[in-house]
Order: structure tokens, then C-alpha cells, then sequence
């Protein structure tokens, strides 16, 4: 269920506190990926000022960013130059990976560049790419502001309360809340099919790491609710499994 920005206010009222403004990247990674080190500087700047994590490029470069875009750990990597662009594709080639970069920058990744000829070699790999309107620094953040924005599903009401799902965290009648591990795979399942019924078994295939049982399902959506603030949020329906309370 969608709700207009006057439920919204509505639903933060209720809860009798006013919540500080969460920025439009806040609850995402970034990754800034600049031959300039004050490229690299500002972007990172720009970036935390709309509330998102921002870091450089680490030291071991390409392959730890590209696991964290399959992983789902970073959600957005910026490019400014064609060179670290081509670097990160050949990771992906040398390892791979390319169908898995792919599903992931389709389905809650993003690749962002600073000009047309910096997106090319992810063009021509058939990889979806933002740029920026204008070829300015802020700008190409202001890019990746409006895509994610487009990408985000409308606010939930969830049993009294507003649910926003987020890159790595929720925001709960304006306050934002980080998640992690197990915690924001159960939330992603869940709010991609509001109120439909997840058994526990499906919810088993989500949870990270090789010891898992239906215990660990439990553990999981006990420690979500609890990370929520409000237990009504996620539902058990009886010998079928949870879903949101919608």
C-alpha cells in the first residue's frame, strides 16, 4: 500500500516524536572511484551531505568493490574517469561475474559515471549505467539522487507505522534505521510482496552463512522486529510463516 506525503506526516505525528530529516541516499553505500584525489574528496563530500556512506576506493580496488556490489553491501559505485571504469569491468570479466553484475546493477546496484565516454565500456557489456546530466561532480550525485529515487518502492503502511526499504536500512516513520545481514535480507523479501505470506523455508534460502535451520529463521525475524521498534510490524501467521502486517 502506498502512502501520500499527508499520511506520512500523519504517521510520524503518531508516533509523538518529530524525526530529523533523513537525506535521499541516507541508508545507502557509495563508492567513489576517482584518478583526482580531490575528485575523489569532493564526491565523497557530496555524497555524505544526501546522508549516504561514502568511501574512496580501497586498496586491494576492483574485486573488493565488485563483492560488494554482488553482495549487496554497496549500492552505488562512482566513476569518473574512464580508466578505474575499465578496471572494474575487467574484474568482472577476469573473475566471471559479468552475468552476476548484471542481475545485481538491475535489480539494486548501481553504476554511475561523470560523462558518456567514461559509461561507454559498461554500455557496450550491456550493463545499465547512469551519468550526469552535466559533466560536474555534483551533478553526477544529483544523478544518482533521482535513479534511486525512481528505484525505491513507495512508503508502506505497516501496521500503524511508515516503512521505507532502503539500501542497507529501513526508515520507520522518518527515522532511519541500519540494518544488516540477515536482518535486511528478511526486510527486502518481505516489502517486495507486502503482505504476502513468506514460509519459513523461503526465508531459510535468504539468510547468509552455511549453519541455518528454521531456529535461525526464528533468531532472524526476532531480531528484526526488535531492530523495527515495533514487533506488530512483521506478522506469524500460523503454520505458513511471516509477512509484513499490511
Amino acid at each position: 500500500m502506498a502512502v501520500t506525503p499527508a499520511q506520512a506526516a500523519d504517521g510520524a505525528a503518531r508516533t509523538g516524536e518529530v524525526p530529523a530529516a533523513v537525506g535521499p541516499l541516507a541508508g545507502y553505500t557509495a563508492v567513489v572511484s576517482a584518478l583526482a584525489e580531490f575528485d575523489a574528496t569532493v564526491l565523497r563530500a557530496a555524497f555524505a551531505a544526501r546522508g549516504a556512506r561514502a568511501q574512496a576506493l580501497p586498496a586491494d580496488g576492483p574485486r573488493r568493490v565488485l563483492a560488494g556490489v554482488l553482495s549487496g553491501a554497496v549500492d552505488v559505485v562512482a566513476f569518473t574517469d574512464t580508466e578505474p571504469a575499465t578496471r572494474f569491468l575487467r574484474s568482472a570479466q577476469t573473475h566471471g561475474a559479468e552475468d552476476r553484475l548484471r542481475i545485481a546493477v538491475r535489480s539494486r546496484g548501481l553504476l554511475a559515471c561523470l560523462r558518456d565516454d567514461v559509461a561507454e565500456p559498461f554500455r557496450l557489456a550491456g550493463l545499465c549505467v547512469v551519468v550526469a546530466a552535466q559533466p560536474e561532480l555534483t551533478g553526477l550525485v544529483d544523478a544518482v539522487v533521482t535513479a534511486m529515487a525512481q528505484r525505491r518502492v513507495a512508503a508502506l503502511a505497516v501496521a500503524g507505522h511508515l516503512l521505507e526499504v532502503r539500501g542497507q536500512a529501513a526508515v520507520v516513520d522518518g527515522r532511519l534505521i541500519p540494518l544488516a545481514g540477515a536482518c535486511m535480507a528478511l526486510l527486502r523479501a518481505l516489502a517486495s510482496r507486502p503482505g504476502q505470506v513468506f514460509s519459513r523455508d523461503d526465508l531459510l534460502e535468504l539468510l547468509p552463512g552455511a549453519r541455518r535451520d528454521g531456529h535461525s529463521v526464528e533468531v532472524a525475524v526476532g531480531r528484526l522486529r526488535t531492530a523495527l521498534g515495533d514487533p506488530k510490524m512483521v506478522s506469524t501467521v500460523l503454520k505458513r510463516g511471516y509477512r509484513l502486517a499490511i
